[in-house]
């Protein structure tokens, strides 16, 4: 579907329903939280219209949800006040209950007609504002999240939001919605407290320059334009060809075919082969002894690098290898080594070899992963997300390239690998044989949510 017609028709701050104490007003960033880019990362949460709704109910429905949406956010910012707050440097948030931007759109089509065919920039239409970009650290005084909530003719919803990556991760934010949907549902009892060890744990560092930053080392891949937005989903039966192929999880098995996939679309397009490297984020709450709670806000994230120098490493089974090796190093020693007062230094270390193996002379794909983060779970009373989308910025726009984004599917089963390439390398990819052997290039996600109805 092309471009479609979206209507702005309320914006406003919500704030938390309590006010933050004096004591918490400003609140510390972490030392990992200052590895992070300082961009803020878009999600979309797709409803669809109850059974019994109707033409002469779609209006009351909406006026009830609005308010429900509303009400439950501002109590759930109680508990996460930072979000609630603004950015005021690279090393604090100012929590100042000034409250998270909220927007109520309406969208001129039906949901399902949407869905039939998506078209990424129009999923663009329904996040909030664009938030301003900078390669050069976090703008102070913007919002840390933002919410737009888009209300389709036929009654469906669409939740989109941008969370600040110095403030949160996946699972940080996952936690946020998941506890936003509990208080909406009335279990406000039920939803766990957040954690806010991070800063104790990881002490920031006034020293940290931009050169050591993940977005230095990622910087030579945003780019302007060129950049083309492809969905590749792999089915139930075609994960479990490629997990018993590659001997491994289906996030590692799609990570891996991808990236040699991606080599094979390089050298394609170059005309000879280059070294190249994988990073993948691995979330550190899992990986420390004791483990550290789910319920840890910021980021609890570090890249695992995997290296294939050589042409002949390049086989499913051999990249399957150096990336099990490189999650392998994201241990417990690692997650210590990051802590307390010698964080920094050992920090400085690492993030320096990381670098230098980062060359200029090689290719680099980062994967992420959204998957068994429980995102289909967000259920606010009137049922599951149909549909989830991570995209956000126009191929137009200044983006993160040669990135590859896997969220589940809504069966639970199958992973959507959502890439981020160069227009050469992605017409050359779109036409790999065994790529396509396991995928299908942006299949209408309604299909896939009707044959499991």
């Amino acid at each position: 579907m092309s471009m479609i017609e979206v209507e702005i028709i309320s914006r406003e701050t919500i704030k938390p329903s309590s006010p933050t104490p004096p004591h918490l007003r400003t609140y510390k960033l972490s030392l990992l939280d200052q590895f992070a880019p300082p961009n803020h990362a878009p999600i979309t949460l797709f409803y669809p219209m109850l059974d019994n709704d109707n033409n002469d109910r779609v209006g009351v429905r909406v006026c009830v949800i609005s308010q429900l949406l509303k009400k439950s956010l501002s109590q759930v910012l109680t508990r996460y006040y930072p979000l609630a707050g603004r950015i005021k440097d690279a090393l604090t948030i100012d929590c100042n209950d000034d409250g998270v931007f909220y927007a109520e759109a309406r969208v001129k089509c039906n949901l399902s007609d949407f869905l039939t065919q998506p078209h990424c920039p129009s999923i663009g239409q329904l996040l909030p504002r664009e938030p301003i970009w900078s390669p050069n650290g976090p703008t102070s005084g913007f919002h840390v999240i933002m919410f737009q909530v888009n209300i389709f003719d036929c009654g469906g919803f669409a939740i989109g939001a941008f969370f600040s990556h110095l403030a949160t991760d996946g699972t940080a934010m996952s936690n946020f919605f998941k506890s936003w949907a509990a208080i909406a549902r009335g279990s406000f009892e039920s939803v766990p407290c957040p954690s806010y060890i991070a800063p104790l744990l990881f002490l920031q560092n006034e020293s940290v320059t931009q050169e050591l930053t993940l977005m230095a080392m990622l910087s030579r891949f945003v780019r302007k334009g060129n950049c083309v937005t492809k969905r590749f989903t792999f089915d139930a039966s075609a994960l479990a060809t490629l997990k018993a192929k590659a001997s491994t999880s289906r996030v590692q098995a799609v990570s891996s075919l991808f990236w040699k996939c991606f080599m094979a679309a390089s050298k394609a397009k170059t005309g000879a082969y280059k070294p190249s490297f994988m990073t993948q984020a691995v979330n550190m709450r899992k990986r420390a002894l004791p483990p550290f709670p789910e319920s840890c806000m910021g980021n609890f994230l570090w890249l695992a690098v995997a290296e294939c120098k050589d042409e002949t490493e390049t086989e499913l089974d051999r990249l399957v290898g150096h990336v099990k090796e490189a999650i392998a190093e994201v241990d417990a020693e690692l997650v210590k080594e990051l802590q307390g007062e010698e964080g920094f230094v050992n920090y400085c270390e690492t993030v320096k070899g990381m670098s230098k193996t980062l060359g200029k002379e090689a290719d680099c794909l980062a994967i992420t992963s959204l998957v068994n983060f429980g995102l289909y779970e967000v259920d606010f009373g009137w049922g599951k997300p149909m549909w989830i989308s991570p995209v956000g910025l126009e191929e137009s726009r200044p983006v993160f390239l040669n990135i590859v984004i896997l969220v589940e599917t809504k069966s639970g089963d199958g992973i959507e690998a959502w890439a981020f390439l160069d227009e050469q390398v992605m017409d050359i990819l779109q036409s790999d044989t065994e790529l396509l052997s396991y995928a299908t290039i942006d299949p209408s996600p309604l299909s896939r949510v009707l044959a499991k109805m």
